[in-house]
């Protein structure tokens, strides 16, 4: 059934919701010669977006900062100094602020006034924002329709410390009853072409400071909800300790990165006779029941992190009736009351404030503007698009990836360390790898949008009811496609979005309109500029093909064992070197190590990218000219290096890098920075830089 629709069951993780004209710099730093100036000076690009860039290079960097020694001091040390965390955000950085414009843009076009004809999904956009916006008929309203739902009336928190189902409690009466609505606890699924891990992990010591927070959060909420002081607390504990145990039967996020390891098909019947003790067909069947699909009983399955519910019974046969009730009472009322009403989006910021350390509450419009993101993603993206994307953009961008991916084939067919045989299917799937820009060509009309969102009717003055609908809708879409054919020119991101990413699934580079904005890209920009930032970004996204998930994928997105056994070796003996460098450094912030081995995926990309993306640039220096920016007194290659590094300049509050470390698969920004560019000869002799210097170190990693 390759190219369909497939039921995957996942575990859910208990996941405790856990930026002078002129400059002299070091001495280690190669200036430009007085004829290379001249040459500068007769070609200085004056464009708009050049004097920004140009003026953001002086402003972020700290020219006393030896380029050498601490490359991300050099490039982004003032902006480390001066950067102020906005206080409702946990972080800012460069890409931050490209967030901000988009999000001003947004906001713009949501709020203008509607016009005869207008579209219909236009129409819902703008009601939705108008109901969460209209904080008077919100707290009119209130939680009282959550409170009229049988979920409300069957929790056992809300009832108080006599629950008269506890004689009567049946889990997979439970199950069956919650996952109708697609809210879920104990295990998750979803519907995917083939398996690839989504799940995040957090485990936690019961006394960590987020843990706390959040088993305050949930007795707040069950407070605010109607429930007695007591029994909240006491039940919110006892959900507490329940998802613990959860999460330590679960695999690590470490584990989970291999791909292969996850792949466990059965049917829907055997799966129900492998684990008689929970039913997990019938919670599945009901689920689909919703969108009139019949599951059958040799429908195919696969079951992610098989030991989980092999160790899940120990667990389930642990935890007492009431607390497996009231786990998914908790998460029902969190998926339809949470961030409601004034008093509720105070209790979720406290809880927010201990994960992130952010210092207020996001304002209310850009909270409702993202509902806006979440809900009607391709609507608002084509209103996005119509205004602050160009075609030109798309052109330049297109064909700044067949550079760069002529480049990183030209890196596998140097790679000496592999085979014939596995470098042919290297080679294989790097031509076959395709690309989209943008914005998506099928499916992204006004008529095609309105169709998707037609049953999307918003009211201008009702959230929660709005809320209804979107909830029932989305789970509906999601159930629908199962066994039906993939779509491939399905976008998982919307087109706003500042971002870019590789499927691994259809092999394929992803590079969003919302990412092709100044200071990332512009066709205006010198092209060192644009090559060390989205073309850095192009190289990453094609090095992901080959680290060490997608590597697990061949040139047609199945997954696939196409490697000879002693490359592999040498591959894992290559990312080892690369875990064991990021695993050396210790932010400062936290003093945390970072993790090596969780990270390992986008440093070895960041390390290709940057590589694949510098080579292309050289390549095209051969065949044009570049302008350069006005009063910098740099290298064309030291500008590439330094435009790489400054749109990384990011400044963390001290529990949001904490979180970041922990839970997430990237590295800090300034180790993005020096741990790519430590690996790459060309930027110490750009920078000259000593061999056995911080930034040249003797010992490289390199994979590709």
């Amino acid at each position: 059934m390759a190219g369909f629709g497939k039921l995957i069951l996942l575990i859910l993780i208990a996941e405790l919701i856990t930026a002078e004209n002129s400059f002299h710099y070091g001495q280690s730093a190669r200036r430009r010669s007085t004829s290379d100036c001249q040459t500068c000076c007769n070609d200085t690009c004056l464009h708009m977006d050049c004097l920004r860039a140009a003026s953001a290079t002086v402003k972020n960097m700290d020219p006393e900062a030896d380029p050498c020694t601490d490359f991300a001091e050099f490039a982004c040390g003032n902006f480390y100094k001066t950067a102020i965390i906005p206080p409702g955000q946990p972080v800012t950085s460069v890409i931050y602020n490209i967030i901000d414009q988009i999000n001003d843009a947004m906001k713009e076009i949501i709020e203008e006034e509607s016009e005869p004809g207008e579209w219909a999904y236009v129409k819902n956009m703008k009601n939705l924002y108008q109901s969460c916006m209209n904080k008077e008929r919100v707290e009119q309203i209130g939680v009282q329709p959550y409170l009229n739902t049988s979920y409300a009336k069957e929790w056992p928190t809300l009832i108080g410390h006599h629950w008269p189902g506890e004689s009567t409690f049946d889990l997979n009466d439970v199950m069956t009853k919650y996952f109708a609505t697609g809210v879920t606890h104990i295990f998750s699924f979803s519907v995917k072409q083939d398996f690839k891990n989504t799940s995040k992990h957090t485990l936690n010591p019961r006394n960590d400071s987020v843990v706390m927070a959040y088993e305050r959060y949930l007795r707040d909420l069950a407070i605010e909800l109607g429930a007695g002081p007591t029994v909240a607390a006491q039940d919110a504990a006892d959900v507490v300790d329940a998802e613990i145990k959860l999460a330590h039967i679960s695999p690590s996020k470490e584990e989970r990165r291999n791909d292969s390891n996850l792949y466990n098909p059965t049917t829907l019947a055997e799966l129900g006779r492998n684990l008689s003790y929970i039913d997990i067909p019938r919670a599945l069947r009901a689920s689909f029941a919703t969108a009139n699909i019949t599951l059958e009983d040799d429908q195919e399955v696969n079951v992610a992190h098989s030991g989980y519910f092999n160790r899940l019974e120990g667990v389930v046969n642990s935890i007492d009736n009431r607390t497996l009730q009231n786990l998914f009472g908790f998460n029902y009322a969190i998926s339809k009351v949470q961030g409601l009403t004034d008093r509720l989006q105070n209790i979720y910021f406290e809880y927010f404030k201990a994960l992130y350390g952010a210092k207020t509450r996001t304002p209310l419009w850009l909270s409702c503007l993202w509902k806006i993101r979440c809900v009607f993603p391709y609507a608002i993206s084509k209103q996005f698009v119509r205004r602050r994307f160009s075609e030109a953009s798309k052109t330049k961008v297109l064909s700044m990836i067949a550079n760069i991916k002529a480049e990183f084939e030209e890196m596998l067919q140097n790679a000496t360390w592999i085979g014939n045989k596995t470098k042919a299917e290297a080679l294989g799937k790097i031509t076959a790898m395709g690309s989209r820009v943008g914005y998506p060509e099928k499916g992204f009309s006004d008529e095609d949008i309105n169709e998707k969102f037609r049953d999307f009717v918003m009211s201008p003055d009702h959230r929660y009811n709005n809320e209804e609908t979107i909830d029932r809708n989305n789970f509906i879409e999601k159930l629908q496609k199962l066994n039906k054919p993939v779509d491939k020119n399905e976008w998982i991101h919307a087109p706003h979005k500042t971002n870019a990413y590789y499927e691994p699934e259809t092999n394929k580079i992803m590079i969003l309109a919302g990412i092709l904005q100044p200071p990332f890209f512009s066709i205006n920009l010198p092209q060192f500029l644009n090559y060390g930032r989205i073309g850095m970004v192009i190289g990453h996204e094609i090095t992901h093909a080959f680290d060490d998930q997608g590597s697990q994928y061949d040139l047609e997105g199945k997954l696939s064992d196409w490697w000879e056994p002693q490359d592999k070796q040498e591959f894992h003996r290559r990312r080892q070197c690369i875990i064991n460098q990021y695993g050396n450094f210790t932010d400062e912030q936290t003093g945390l190590k970072i993790n090596g081995k969780l990270s390992q995926g986008e440093n070895l990309a960041d390390s290709g990218g940057i590589k694949a993306s510098y080579r292309a640039y050289q390549k095209l220096l051969k065949n044009e000219n570049t302008k350069h920016l006005p009063g910098l007194n740099f290298t064309d290659d030291q500008m590439f290096f330094l435009g790489f590094a400054q749109i990384r300049c990011k400044k963390y509050t001290k529990r949001a890098a904490i979180a970041l470390i922990t839970n997430y698969p990237y590295p800090t920004a300034k180790f993005r920075i020096n741990g790519a560019l430590q690996n790459l000869p060309e930027f110490a002799r750009a920078f000259n830089c000593p061999v056995g210097s911080p930034m040249n170190p003797e010992k490289k990693c390199g994979v590709w």
